[in-house]
Order: structure tokens, then C-alpha cells, then sequence
């Protein structure tokens, strides 16, 4: 299977992108709260092709093509 590129709506701490990201080419953990964010950052470190970014966001205005969508 090929890695896919995936996006993390509410990502919260990142747990999910911890178990996801190994398997992912791309991996971008979208959330609102600054707090969680540096959380998530500081679990998904490890990871150079994950992202984090704070900001709301929908599906309809999603900031990359996917080919996984986590909410």
C-alpha cells in the first residue's frame, strides 16, 4: 500500500497522528487550540512530514488535497 497523504481535522494531542503518520507521506494535524497544538508538537517531533497548524478549518476549505480525511 502506498503511503497517503492525510489530513487531521481537531486533531487534538496528536495520538492519532502518532499511531497514523508511519504509514503517511504527508500528514497535516489541523486543530483550534494553541494549547493541544504544542502538545501535538511536541508528541509528533519525531516526524519530519507532519504538520501542525492552528486554525479552524471544514472540509470545504481543507489547505491540501487528500487522500485520507481524519475529523
Amino acid at each position: 500500500v502506498e503511503p497517503l497523504d492525510v489530513l487531521d481535522i481537531a486533531s487534538g494531542d496528536g495520538l492519532m497522528a502518532e499511531m497514523l503518520a508511519p504509514h503517511a507521506r504527508r500528514y497535516l494535524c489541523i486543530d483550534a487550540s494553541p494549547k493541544v497544538i504544542a502538545a501535538a508538537r511536541e508528541r509528533l517531533s519525531k516526524y519530519a512530514h507532519v504538520e501542525l497548524r492552528e486554525a479552524t478549518c471544514t472540509p470545504s476549505n481543507a489547505p491540501m488535497p487528500r487522500s485520507i480525511l481524519c475529523c
